[in-house]
């Protein structure tokens, strides 16, 4: 029997974002953690990627920067109005442990791909 250690893993790094399409130049992105949140404006990173910080603003204040909120609230805009305002679930990736890949071990966040209709905004 191959039993799974009992072990708890966090991450505390950022939650990454994409466009399909890019958005245009000088577009704005707010972004939070979870449902509900008040979304606090973005910087683009590079490769036009928007890094949402596991930080206030963008997590409750009495949030443990840990991965357990996995969800982020994103709000997109360009020149002609809003283009996006949902909640989108963050994918996760996660490195195996155990003899046969069996448990769970340590996980970061995977990127969110939030596509867009262009032609709209």
């Amino acid at each position: 029997m191959n039993a799974c250690p009992a072990v708890g893993y966090s991450y505390g790094g950022p939650a990454v974002v994409e466009f399909d399409p890019t958005l245009p130049p000088a577009s704005e992105v707010e972004s939070c953690f979870g449902d509900g949140c008040e979304p606090a404006p973005v910087t683009a990173g590079r490769a036009d990627e928007w890094e949402v910080l596991q930080e206030t603003p963008y997590i409750p204040s009495d949030s443990i920067p840990g991965g357990e909120i996995r969800s982020l609230r994103i709000v997109a805009s360009t020149a002609t109005g809003v283009v996006v305002d949902d909640t989108f679930e963050i994918p996760i990736l996660m490195e195996p442990e155990g003899v046969f890949g069996q448990c769970p071990g340590p996980f970061r966040f995977d990127t969110v791909v939030v596509e867009w209709d262009a032609e709209r905004g």
